[in-house]
């Protein structure tokens, strides 16, 4: 017998019966007429386990005794083989449940999407002190800022309750927070005013 023939099998007929029920915990089952199509994925994985521990002490048993080279390439094909069917052998999709939407669903009533929305001024953590706030004002909504004062003012309580899209009335309920100060903002053209005026003696803390 030649070398090529003492080597000959097939991977799968030399699972003995009692190699069967460790495979059947991975979904391989040996039924009369062969391997079973309840899980041909998982099949092809457990095939090319099986074929590639087989084959793996088998070539190096050829590499150590030089046997025919054209043997040893077939051999290395086979294992090839194997390693690409074992590669390729992925798992199904998994079937999601649920309900699904019908992807052409259209409302019955229209819903207003606002594509511009209009500026809110008002105070923020961030902005710290009256001119900071002023300078983000201004810049949010293209305006300049003229800030005649000689010190900023840190933002106080009451500061936090203006909300509102009119920069005029922006101005006088900040003009109303800071009067006890001296402090006036207003509005000219597309300017923030910001200057000292005389304190009246009611408005004195």
């Amino acid at each position: 017998m030649d070398s090529a023939s003492a080597y000959s099998f097939s991977p799968v007929a030399r699972l003995r019966d009692a190699d069967w029920p460790v495979l059947a915990s991975s979904g391989l089952h040996a039924p009369s007429n062969g391997l079973s199509k309840a899980h041909p994925l998982r099949h092809l994985q457990v095939i090319g386990a099986v074929v590639l521990s087989v084959l793996s002490p088998k070539f190096h048993e050829l590499e150590k005794s030089r046997v025919n080279p054209m043997y040893v390439s077939k051999l290395s094909l086979v294992l090839v083989v194997a390693v690409m069917v074992g590669a390729c052998a992925t798992k199904p999709a998994p079937d999601f449940g649920g309900r699904w939407k019908h992807v052409n669903h259209f409302d019955e009533a229209p819903t207003e999407i606002p594509l511009y929305t209009s500026y809110t001024y008002q105070a923020t953590q961030m902005d710290g002190t009256l001119k900071t706030m002023l300078e983000r004002w201004a810049a949010d909504s293209n305006m300049q800022l003229s800030y005649n004062l000689p010190s900023d003012y840190t933002l106080i309580t009451p500061v936090s309750n203006i909300s509102t899209t009119s920069v005029q009335q922006a101005a006088t309920e900040l003009s109303a927070v800071y009067a006890a100060q001296g402090i006036s903002v207003s509005v000219s053209a597309n300017k923030l005013l910001v200057q000292p005026v005389p304190v009246s003696s009611g408005a004195k803390l």
